[in-house]
């Protein structure tokens, strides 16, 4: 049997601010679409609710921002450090700056250093946590 990876789902409250903000990490449009109402029930939507989806792509890793309103109104709560989307980056620096000029947070104290790189946690707009990893430099062979 072969199983191979699809996408991603996160679940955002702006499709389009959503879009931008993970243009900003390198991801492009992949499809745009309004799903088939029957995907509510697929996604604990509300019956009458129009989904609203955009799939967006770095190489071969897609993330698809799905606009679900959460249960009983209000914030996407269910963003956590548990659940977290991790990239690297050659430059922790630059794509955390580049993170909060988007609208998005560096989660603080999150900052970890050790012999595999640096890390730190950052959010996007909703809170979803995004764990940007710097690789150690790999020592040069003698």
């Amino acid at each position: 049997m072969e199983i191979t990876a699809s996408h991603v789902t996160i679940r955002v409250t702006d499709v389009v601010r959503s879009e931008r903000f993970y243009e900003v990490l390198g991801f492009s449009r992949f499809r745009l679409g309004n799903p088939d109402p029957s995907f509510n029930t697929l996604l604990e939507a509300p019956a009458d609710h129009q989904l609203a989806m955009v799939q967006v792509t770095n190489g071969a890793f897609k993330i698809e921002l799905t606009q679900v309103p959460p249960a009983g109104g209000g914030p996407v709560t269910d963003a956590g450090p548990r659940w977290h989307l991790a990239l690297r980056t050659p430059s922790l620096e630059g794509v955390a700056e580049a993170i909060v000029a988007a609208g998005g947070a560096i989660i603080q104290p999150t900052r970890l250093s050790n012999a595999g790189g640096d890390y730190v946690m950052c959010a996007d707009p909703d809170g979803f946590r995004i764990l940007l990893i710097q690789a150690a430099a790999q020592p040069k062979a003698t």
